[in-house]
């Protein structure tokens, strides 16, 4: 275990207990390490219209950084250098048409607005809608720009195992899976060079911190390589067996059960 100066906490399956909230002690005891250890900062896939509560609610002042990697940014700190990594709006456009018979719903996120071309209203895919402002219709004619990431829900396991065949075609685009668990048809696509990892690197940097000072806290695909770049890298007790291996080491509870808020009063606070 480092002595870390920084800490990095992904959301859905790390904090949160549900899509809604931050499970309790999770809430209080980063509340407490930001207030008085050390900053604390988001890294999520959401769009920062579904997580600027959570950061209120933890009290944050740090950079923020959203879409796995493809934006980050200070929402209370306007000298922060954003970064922005969106996906080719021309090249998403052609793997769509390619793929077209593959999937059921997608959606390109932007920062206000959710672009959506094609939904189903029984897809697991409906989530990411929620609260948010929604434009349908062509994405050729109606995405203004590159989006930061695009959400598909693929028709079934063998369309979902195409689309991954197809992607290796596209060296620009990358993608990944969410949890496989509670939403195994889901995909998301991203720029290639983006990652939790650089982004986390680049807060470092403005914060004065070097990646070795980072302690971190993930539980799916999307965490990887953050967990393998930091100078501790923790999987919660509910991550897969691929990113609990990893990892430095693995949270002793899930998330729904404070996992990150116990492993923190161990190690940080000191409290058993």
């Amino acid at each position: 275990m480092i002595e870390p100066k920084v800490i990095f906490v992904d959301l859905d399956g790390t904090i949160l207990k549900n899509y809604h909230e931050i499970e309790e002690n999770n809430l209080r005891v980063l509340k407490e390490i930001n207030k008085n250890k050390m900053p604390v900062c988001i890294v999520t896939g959401r769009s920062y219209n579904r997580c600027k509560h959570f950061y209120e609610q933890l009290e944050l002042s740090t950079p923020l950084c959203v879409f796995n990697g493809s934006y980050v940014f200070g929402p209370t700190d306007d000298n922060y250098p954003n970064f922005v990594g969106g996906v080719d709006k021309e090249t998403l456009i052609y793997f769509l048409k390619i793929i077209t018979n593959l999937y059921t719903s997608v959606v390109c996120d932007l920062e206000d607005v959710m672009y959506v071309e094609r939904f189903d209203k029984h897809d697991d895919i409906l989530v990411v809608l929620e609260g948010c402002n929604v434009v349908e219709g062509s994405l050729e004619e109606n995405l203004p720009t590159n989006p930061y990431s695009v959400i598909l829900q693929a028709k079934d396991m063998e369309s979902k195992a195409r689309i991954f065949e197809i992607i290796q075609s596209f060296p620009n685009l990358k993608v990944s899976t969410w949890n496989l668990k509670d939403y195994p048809l889901i995909l998301e696509i991203t720029y290639h060079k983006v990652n939790k990892g650089k982004a986390v690197k680049h807060i470092c940097k403005y914060l004065g911190y070097t990646m070795k000072d980072a302690l971190c806290f993930g539980d799916s695909f999307n965490d990887r390589d953050m967990l393998i770049r930091c100078g501790w890298g923790v999987a919660m007790a509910n991550a897969p067996l691929e990113i609990k291996i990893v990892a430095d080491d693995v949270t002793e509870f899930s998330a729904v059960d404070g996992g990150v808020a116990k492993y923190l009063e161990k190690h940080i606070l000191n409290k058993e």
